[in-house]
């Protein structure tokens, strides 16, 4: 990682205080004063972007915690690319696969969107949010998550901005029902499926669909699941169309009506399609699904 260009040009920028008669006499002891307010923080930016790049991950992090909360002048341009190695480093996909010794991250973002809100960048600021609930949903640590989510949530709606919204809707159901809190869950799915209606988004209508279906097997009695067969029938086939790896969702669902109906077999060949749907994705949900084939082909 490296810095910006404009954060190295910071160091251009000078005060005309340098004494007359160093001047006149050619005798440049001091020189001027650097006009930048990120001087100081310079070589701290500086070390931070060197052990970035040399995979010094948790050196680099606890640093920028130590100069983030140090109060001084860091630019938004380091930030930004702070941010931007961050993201390198936390999958964006639900329950992400985090990378292990990499030091507290979470401690890092939160400064990192202080400081960014400060700045005035809501696109820098948002984008650390991100990470920050995708990190904490990594970690199981969903109600964290939802903290995050709620806020970035309201200023969505009220700014008008309707996708995003929407997806932060669903998202927000979604760290209920990693907490296996279907109940609570489904509501928001049903909001975004209402939003993504509007919208027109065929792949997130699809993948709300698959969401509500999840809460409502979870919720009924298996006895009353024949009756979401058709919709769970037509949802699969949409994912499935998309080529979208979150298939995975009805093929568990599938997988469990199988099982239910005492078709073993069927269920593991659903389950083994799942397991391989998210086979390029750092997800742990790929874990829950082969720790759910492990019980289904144990004798």
């Amino acid at each position: 990682m490296s810095l910006p260009e404009s954060s190295r040009g910071d160091r251009a920028i000078f005060f005309d205080d340098e004494p007359v008669e160093s001047v006149l006499y050619a005798e440049r002891r001091t020189g001027p004063s650097n006009a930048s307010a990120f001087t100081e923080a310079r070589s701290e930016t500086e070390a931070i972007a060197s052990d970035l790049a040399a995979g010094k991950t948790r050196a680099a992090i606890d640093s920028i915690v130590r100069l983030l909360d140090s109060g001084q002048a860091v630019p938004l341009t380091a930030c930004e690319a702070f941010v931007v190695a961050l993201t390198d480093l936390i999958p964006q996909c639900p329950r992400p696969l985090l990378p292990k010794d990499t030091g507290d991250c979470g401690a890092a973002l939160r400064a990192l969107v202080s400081r960014t809100e400060l700045h005035g960048s809501d696109a820098v600021s948002t984008r650390a949010q991100t990470l920050l609930y995708r990190w904490h949903e990594g970690r199981g640590e969903y109600a964290q998550a939802r903290s995050i989510v709620g806020p970035m949530l309201s200023r969505a709606e009220r700014e008008n901005d309707a996708r995003h919204a929407a997806s932060l809707v669903n998202n927000y159901g979604y760290e209920y029902l990693l907490e296996g809190r279907p109940a609570e869950a489904e509501p928001y799915f049903q909001r975004a499926l209402e939003r993504f209606t509007r919208l027109k988004d065929v792949s997130e209508i699809a993948n709300a669909r698959a969401n509500v279906l999840t809460c409502r097997f979870a919720l009924l009695a298996p006895n009353d699941w024949k009756d979401l067969v058709p919709q769970l029938t037509e949802t699969h086939r949409a994912l499935r169309t998309l080529r979208d790896w979150r298939v995975r969702k009805t093929m568990r669902l599938l997988a469990e009506l199988s099982a239910e109906r005492g078709r073993l077999a069927a269920a593991v060949q659903w389950v083994r399609r799942a397991v391989a749907a998210s086979e390029a994705i750092p997800t742990r949900l790929r874990e829950d699904d082969e720790q759910y084939l492990g019980g289904l082909e144990r004798p």
